[in-house]
């Protein structure tokens, strides 16, 4: 084939299924406790002096809310 030859293709068009699903059940209705081994849980890194970290302003006042009509 000739590199300048265009080639023809039939054109397949996207087809799309729409299924719908009953959920009768929740996800964790089938997690059983205390059938599996326990995590080994370990305390983390323990924090070091937090001089350096800002320090959180926030309060929350209802008078100092604005009303809404």
């Amino acid at each position: 084939m000739n590199n300048n030859q265009v080639s023809k293709r039939v054109y397949i068009k996207p087809e799309v299924e729409i299924m719908q699903l009953v959920l009768e059940n929740q996800l964790l209705e089938a997690s059983y406790p205390g059938d599996h081994n326990k995590g080994n849980h370990k305390d983390g890194p323990q924090e070091e002096q937090d001089n350096e970290a800002k320090q959180g302003v926030f309060s929350y006042n209802e008078n100092d809310m604005p009303k809404l009509i």
